[in-house]
């Protein structure tokens, strides 16, 4: 028995610490309702708090290895707005989830995500936003440049006005370059809202559950790949395609190019305030149950709407 507790006792002591020599910068987990973050390199805890916000903020993050952030599943509450500008990552930040669906990050207190740093990579995340109350807190906000963004599910709020996630520039410095993959949105009177953006790529997004619009994009020389449309209250008040920015602004888009876009509801409403943009294969499905849906396209332009082409209706 002695010899079975002494070999044990040596064998344990020889199994190196788990976390210190990974490839993350800083490994966050969850025990019980307190939230750390362990230093990749030196397995020390760094950072605690029941509020996720607080611990993020306060990483401080290498510029070794990119500076990678890990978060392992679970249910974390965040009561601080987060910002990866607060990050110090000299190279690139990726902030990576265990599991799409498993890593779960529920903001409390109308807290959100602000991303306002280049060079980042957001993956394998679902970013909670349903309990906000404010409508003009966006649950996750990108304001970067070359910017990756994939496998991300943004929950937003079903209240008026509400916006589920936005990618932002300025007027006199566009968000561009950013890479954006399989996206799924749900909630918000709008579920997503471009605003001077340009050179970048949207694939695989899925726009579900919107109350009043699905996309108010307004930029330049973008893609755009397999765009699925499935609002929640399908009518007439609900346009699911606006091109162009605010209808009450002069803003126009040009030189976009559409590849696949798919249309749950019955009708269908797009806007367009510019008509340079291609409507590429195939240009506009319908997948719904009826036949014949209603198509409405409005055009607040003296140009004529010849760039845009419906087929492939059932």
């Amino acid at each position: 028995m002695v010899k079975i507790l002494l070999f044990l006792i040596l064998f344990v002591l020889s199994i190196p610490l788990v976390f210190a020599e990974s490839d993350y910068d800083y490994l966050i987990y969850k025990s019980g309702n307190t939230i750390y973050a362990q230093n990749g390199h030196t397995g020390v805890v760094d950072y605690q708090s029941t509020d996720l916000g607080y611990v993020l903020n306060h990483i401080n993050s290498p510029s070794n290895n990119d500076g990678l952030i890990y978060i392992k599943s679970g249910n974390y509450s965040q009561y601080t707005s987060f910002n990866l500008l607060n990050l110090t990552a000299t190279k690139k930040i990726t902030i990576q989830g265990e599991n799409l669906y498993s890593t779960r990050i529920t903001l409390l207190n109308n807290s959100n995500w602000i991303n306002s740093f280049s060079n980042t990579m957001l993956d394998r995340i679902t970013i909670d936003g349903s309990h906000i109350t404010n409508h003009n807190v966006i649950p996750l906000i990108m304001n970067s440049s070359y910017a990756n963004i994939g496998r991300i599910w943004v929950i937003g709020p079903s209240i008026s006005q509400s916006t589920s996630f936005m990618v932002e520039g300025r007027q006199a410095v566009y968000a561009n370059n950013n890479y954006f993959d399989n996206i799924i949105i749900s909630n918000g009177d709008n579920c997503f809202v471009g605003l001077y953006v340009t050179e970048s790529q949207f694939n695989n997004i899925t726009c579900q559950g919107y109350l009043q619009r699905g996309i108010l994009f307004y930029g330049d020389n973008n893609n755009f790949g397999k765009i699925d449309f499935s609002p929640l209250y399908p009518s007439s008040n609900v346009i699911d395609l606006s091109l162009g920015g605010l209808q009450t602004s002069n803003h126009t888009t040009y030189a976009n190019n559409f590849n696949e876009i798919a249309f749950t509801p019955n009708d269908i409403s797009i806007n367009i305030l510019d008509y340079s943009s291609q409507w590429n294969r195939p240009n506009v499905i319908n997948h719904g149950s009826i036949d014949s849906p209603t198509l409405n396209i409005v055009c607040n332009s003296n140009k004529t709407c010849s760039a845009l082409k419906i087929t492939n209706f059932p």
